[in-house]
């Protein structure tokens, strides 16, 4: 177990960390990995699978998430082969050969879909002929075919064009979502697999999407990203509130550091569950809702630790202040108590004193930190 990987993956903390791998251990993955393969289901065995593999890597297992990674890739080339293995050849940018031959091949395998759906209307259309009693029957038999014909041609049309508008959303939530900048690159791949996994859903249903389906299928994927988008910068959201409010704790000059690690703890915690709320949600508005309670309770959180900062600060100086009040009066005693000294000089001395104290207590009003109070008393 690689233990620095694993905390690098929970900012460092030992308690996040610990507490991380008390959930891996907790679930249990192996027989449900067993149950699933021997029932042949592939779709759950993959999910889990997938998720195995980036659970363990976050924990420091990378030689667990590299067999796991590998088991995910055996399953995915097992189940449809051609969408889920071209997938990363249609985000290239620009237009390579590669692109060009992976968009071939999805015309090819869209146009035999089409070729199959025109043998089974052909083949039934001349049934529909044959059984026609009379001429007028063969006529209206004929005119169906070229009716039902008609429409294949307008849905491969209306399939094009819904293609066409689909990736365009794709790449616009691609876009969106990789411009967050409060989302690390692992905070951010769900979103950016949820976009492919859209893509997926495009190239597996589309070819035989069939009359309403084909603008149903089309609004509903839509729908997927436009949530996705909202999820994600509602989360993007509370990361960079979290991230600025760490920050500032991080750089209060008065509290403690078990204080400072208390009030960025509560933070973590505010941020983990407004995520899972987030991630929970379903709809935009409800995804800004989350977003916007947890953003709230963090402000509340550094809002208490500015306060408690403020109190620190003030009782520090009180305290420094107390210290410096009676050393300037011990030196007073001694002054007066000076035997060798005339009355002139006593009192300038007195006057000298009076004077040092009374700009080392000015000082004490523009300190920052905790360390500066100490430097201004010695």
């Amino acid at each position: 177990l690689d233990v620095k990987t694993g905390l690098s993956y929970c900012m460092n903390e030992e308690d996040f960390y610990v507490e991380m791998l008390g959930e891996y251990l907790k679930s249990d993955k192996v027989s449900k990995l067993e149950l699933f393969f021997a029932d042949e289901d592939w779709d759950n065995y993959r999910t889990l699978v997938h998720a195995l593999k980036s659970t363990s890597l976050t924990i420091g297992a990378a030689h667990l998430s590299e067999a796991a990674k590998a088991l995910d890739s055996f399953v995915d080339e097992m189940s449809n082969w051609y969408v889920r293995r071209s997938r990363e050849r249609y985000w290239v940018q620009g237009m390579g050969q590669d692109k060009i031959n992976a968009y071939t091949q999805l015309t090819d395998e869209m146009k035999q879909v089409l070729n199959d759906k025109l043998d089974a209307l052909l083949d039934e259309s001349v049934k529909d002929i044959r059984a026609a009693s009379d001429e007028t029957g063969k006529t209206a038999a004929l005119e169906r075919f070229e009716k039902a014909l008609g429409k294949i041609n307008d849905e491969d049309e209306k399939k094009v064009a819904v293609m066409k508008d689909v990736e365009k959303e794709i790449k616009k939530a691609l876009d969106d979502v990789d411009s967050l900048r409060n989302l690390t690159n692992p905070q951010r791949a769900p979103y950016r697999e949820e976009i492919k996994n859209v893509f997926d859903d495009l190239l597996e249903t589309l070819p035989t999407a069939t009359g309403t389906d084909i603008d149903k299928l089309k609004n509903e994927l839509i729908d997927r990203l436009d949530l996705n988008t909202a999820k994600a910068t509602a989360a993007d959201a509370v990361h960079g509130a979290a991230n600025g409010a760490n920050e500032e704790i991080g750089n209060l000059g008065y509290l403690s550091e078990e204080e400072k690690q208390a009030a960025i703890e509560k933070i973590e915690d505010e941020r983990k569950a407004a995520q899972e709320k987030i991630d929970a949600a379903t709809s935009a508005d409800a995804a800004k809702i989350e977003s916007d309670g947890g953003i709230s309770k963090i402000s509340d959180i550094l809002t208490e630790a500015k306060a408690a900062d403020e109190v620190a600060k003030a009782e520090q100086i009180a305290e420094a202040k107390k210290k410096l009040e009676d050393k300037h009066a011990e030196v007073l005693e001694a002054i007066k108590n000076t035997t060798y000294l005339s009355d002139e000089d006593k009192e300038t001395l007195k006057n000298e004193a009076d004077s040092s104290l009374e700009a080392i207590l000015k000082n004490l009003d523009g300190v920052k930190n905790s360390g500066d109070i100490a430097t201004v008393v010695r």
